[in-house]
């Protein structure tokens, strides 16, 4: 999974690809979320999480998108 800022659009963009060949395989605009307010962000059970900070052990999770619905959380 590949999370990265969309620099024509607002927002940011995931993308999934297939191991071998980072051939793009799905693609979800997260035109929602401002990137600068991520520090980090990781995927459990198909929901897409932006923490606050990346150093803090009791980060918060300001962020979460279903990749399966399309949906907030």
């Amino acid at each position: 999974m590949v999370l990265c800022h969309a620099w024509k659009r607002r927002g940011e963009m995931a993308e999934r690809s297939k191991a071998l060949d980072f051939y793009f395989v799905d693609t979800w605009e997260l035109s929602d979320v401002n990137g600068t307010e991520l520090a980090d962000a990781f995927i459990m059970c198909g929901i897409l999480y932006g923490l606050r900070s990346g150093t803090e052990r009791d980060s918060r999770i300001d962020y979460a998108y279903n990749l399966y619905t399309y949906a907030l959380c």
